[in-house]
């Protein structure tokens, strides 16, 4: 009977029993719905970023792609090198480290054209740099949070940056492995050792960073046994460097120009001319780092360049823009204040917290810098790796800095300052950010006429920065949002900012176009056998690849002084003569001197010179030209006498 009075169980419509409408199971209350946690969150903003990033340096890739089309002069002998090693021989110069040179004529085997290794060059370059984006991003976020997005969108914007992607030569390869070195650094991976022997095999400082990765693994190492492997590993980095300067010694030619061994002889002048270069690579330091973010519209002047001593510029008063643009120029020197504040706050805060890594990347930068601010001349090319170091440096400080100021945050958020105060400046910063953004943006009218192809970008960096910022406000809702819309805002305004210096450094791509057009004047002019000689007959190759042996450098010539010169070239056949203004106007450069240029100084005058007749003048502005002279039979001015020294 008690079976029989038992309620049945309620079945549904497809049969199953309904579990909810039985008395002897209570009804269960809907579970709450719950947001993901942070780490979740800065997982999926991580890949938005990215994405974001990946797709700017897309864009700017192809922007730039063969924008520059005479590349730099020191292309060919990477090339040289590259080509040497893909025959299995012995390279005829250990000057360039290979790495450069056999990527650039591996990817040359896949593309045609008439330089295939220059196109090469130009892809390369143009399939890092997106990379060279993501892992800007990766690198920062070790530093900086969620705020290493801005950073990377700031470092890969770099108008010294984005001047020597154009050009096929170290610098974006050697940039480029040194963050992926740095990644596998702070991610403690022993990949880290192989790809400091990489970057030291793309420019020699990289050596520096298998110093720091057996440093910081000495450091982090638990025992005797860590700390073996780490010495065996960095030993195996430094391998390939020590066999490539084995082979510097043992195939150097005595009496060769640039002294005994590439780059060991730039070492070891005097105080005062060490002290000059240590000046100057300071400078330069400041430049490629935070000086392009404060640039301004005062760039677009003609002939006017960025200030070493920005606090003692100054500017015409009859200018009506004058006095904002002075006090630009204040903050512009201003900056390098901060940024020596900012390395001793960044030191300070990573020591403070034990936050060995960063403290890596201040000793590599460190030694970085005094490799190049020793040496007997300098360049800035050569800090283009300073800029992305010294940036995310800069910002990790002021970041350390004011963590430091704020002291223990209470349970309630507070810190040592109080809210009001930090809702104050951030407004602050907002308004003068937007203010600022503003008064630039009506000046960019200026920008077509130094590089036509660099309009569009302040646009699509803004683009960048808005959908970074609404990737943020869609993942952690209204959390930080004032803080959010300020830090987005001073971004779009450095990188507004710095548009103005991208102009003027980038141009329009036609830097010494003067020698692709004597190519092309040679083709269409010469006859075949005709000997001319060039100071970059590398260059002029790359265009008439035809005519490569009748191509003659220079600095092969012998002879001190014109009438040694006009000898000389009688004894070689030569035929015709091209004095560039590049080096010939150039009297206090290394290379005139090395290269005797003033032996033929006085052809810079576009008419008759002794027994050179002038035919031809390229021209590709006021400063950079080409002259061309024919030499005549001797017979035919056997009677005059050549004019200059």
């Amino acid at each position: 009977m008690a079976q029989s009075r038992r309620r049945k169980p309620v079945m549904s419509k497809s049969g199953k029993q309904n579990r909810s409408a039985s008395p002897q199971s209570p009804i269960k209350p809907p579970k709450p719905m719950t947001l993901p946690d942070e780490a979740v969150l800065n997982r999926r903003f991580g890949w938005l970023a990215m994405a974001v990033l990946f797709a700017f340096g897309v864009y700017l890739s192809i922007l730039y792609f063969g924008h520059q089309v005479v590349p730099n002069s020191d292309f060919v002998a990477f090339v040289q090198t590259g080509r040497s090693m893909w025959s299995f021989e012995l390279p005829a110069s250990f000057k360039r480290a290979p790495v450069l040179g056999i990527l650039q004529v591996g990817l040359s085997f896949f593309v045609g054209g008439q330089h295939p290794e220059l196109t090469a060059g130009w892809l390369l370059n143009a399939i890092l740099y997106p990379i060279l984006a993501v892992l800007l991003y990766l690198v920062g976020r070790k530093f900086l949070g969620r705020a290493a997005v801005w950073f990377a969108l700031l470092a890969i914007l770099n108008p010294w940056l984005l001047k020597w992607m154009r050009h096929p030569i170290a610098e974006i390869p050697l940039i480029f492995f040194m963050v992926l070195t740095f990644y596998f650094i702070l991610r403690r991976s022993r990949w880290c050792y192989f790809f400091a022997a990489v970057t030291t095999m793309v420019r020699y400082e990289g050596a520096g960073l298998i110093l720091v990765a057996f440093v910081l693994d000495m450091i982090d190492s638990e025992n005797f046994r860590r700390r073996v492997i780490s010495f065996l590993y960095s030993a195996l980095a430094t391998l390939p460097l020590a066999l490539w300067l084995l082979g510097m010694v043992t195939n150097r030619k005595p009496g060769a120009s640039g002294g005994s061994l590439p780059y060991i002889s730039n070492y070891g002048a005097e105080f005062a001319k060490v002290f000059q270069v240590f000046k100057d690579f300071s400078s330069f330091t400041w430049q490629v780092s935070i000086a392009p973010l404060m640039a301004t519209t005062s760039l677009m002047s003609p002939g006017q360049q960025m200030p070493q001593n920005a606090l003692a510029f100054q500017f015409p008063t009859s200018d009506p823009r004058s006095a904002s643009e002075v006090l630009i120029y204040q903050m512009v020197g201003l900056t390098q204040i901060v940024l020596l504040i900012s390395v001793a706050l960044a030191v300070v805060y990573a020591i403070k917290k034990k936050q060995w890594r960063p403290l890596g990347l201040v000793m590599f930068a460190a030694i970085f810098f005094a490799l190049h601010a020793t040496r007997s001349y300098t360049l800035i090319r050569y800090a283009a790796p300073m800029g992305w170091m010294m940036l995310l440096i800069c910002m990790y400080g002021l970041r350390g800095g004011w963590i430091l100021l704020q002291g223990k945050i209470q349970s309630d958020g507070q810190g040592r300052i109080p809210r009001p105060v930090t809702i104050g400046l951030q407004i602050f910063l907002l308004s003068i950010s937007f203010a600022w953004l503003i008064s630039l943006g009506k000046d960019f009218s200026y920008l077509p006429r130094y590089c036509q192809r660099s309009v569009s970008i302040p646009y699509v960096a803004a683009a960048a920065i808005i959908t970074v910022l609404l990737i943020s406000i869609f993942l952690y809702r209204r959390k930080g949002f004032l803080a959010l819309i300020t830090s987005a805002m001073f971004t779009c305004m450095l990188m507004v900012s710095n548009q103005f210096a991208l102009a003027r450094y980038v141009s329009n791509g036609n830097g010494d176009i003067e020698f692709k057009e004597l190519a092309n004047w040679y083709i269409a002019h010469a006859q075949p056998g005709e000997k001319l000689v060039t100071s970059m007959p590398h260059i002029v190759n790359l265009y008439a690849p035809k005519y490569k042996e009748d191509f003659i450098r220079k600095s092969s010539l012998p002879g001190d002084t014109f009438a040694e010169f006009i000898e000389t070239c009688y004894k070689r056949n030569i035929t015709y003569v091209a004095w560039d203004s590049r080096i010939g106007l150039a009297p206090n450069d290394t290379y005139y001197k090395r290269w005797k240029m003033q032996a033929i100084q006085p052809l810079y005058k576009s008419a008759d010179v002794g027994p050179f007749k002038f035919i031809a003048q390229i021209k590709a502005n006021q400063r950079r030209y080409i002259n061309i002279f024919c030499l005549q039979p001797q017979t035919a001015q056997s009677q005059k006498k050549p004019t200059g020294n």
